[in-house]
């Protein structure tokens, strides 16, 4: 009888044992998502021209509102004016900075000037849907009276380099 009772055990034992296993489960769940962020829109435009396909642009006394008393688009001594370059920023969806320098004019006869109107090199253009334009206006001056320094330089075509630059705004 005691072997019985050992088989019995046993027997007891692999029964509670198959039964536990085959009850026991461990659960476990897994998914796999797609995530997106959309991003700003960014678009830069002067005089309705993406700026990055702009090299050369033509600054002329056509477009200067002022004085310029010189015939066919020239300027004389004594005048002054200011051109403005209109910059577009519509379907930017950021704040935007656009830097203006000038550099490198020649042919400038003595006492001219050619500034930014602004007195700085930079303008801020705040996010707006309503409008997101804004222009940088060279100013252009030529001192009063014509001296024979002036009167040798007639017919020359002032030149200068400007580099316009829209940048989104650093929060940082």
């Amino acid at each position: 009888m005691k072997g019985d009772k050992k088989i019995l055990v046993i027997a007891i034992l692999l029964l509670l044992i198959s039964v536990g296993f085959t009850t026991y489960a461990i659960y476990k769940s897994t998914t796999t998502a797609t995530g997106s962020v959309k991003l700003s829109g960014w678009s830069v435009k002067i005089d309705d021209t993406n700026l990055e396909s702009i090299t050369t642009m033509t600054l002329d006394l056509t477009s200067c509102s002022g004085t310029h008393n010189g015939k066919n688009n020239t300027l004389a001594p004594g005048d002054s004016c200011s051109i403005t370059i209109p910059v577009d920023l519509t379907g930017s969806e950021v704040d935007a900075v656009v830097t203006a320098a000038i550099a490198n004019i020649t042919n400038a006869p003595s006492g001219m000037t050619i500034t930014l109107a602004s007195g700085s090199d930079s303008q801020d253009v705040t996010y707006a849907a309503s409008n997101m334009k804004a222009n940088v206006v060279i100013n252009v001056a030529w001192p009063t009276t014509a001296t024979a320094v002036d009167n040798n330089d007639q017919g020359k075509t002032v030149t200068f380099d400007l580099t316009l630059t829209a940048s989104q705004k650093n929060y940082q």
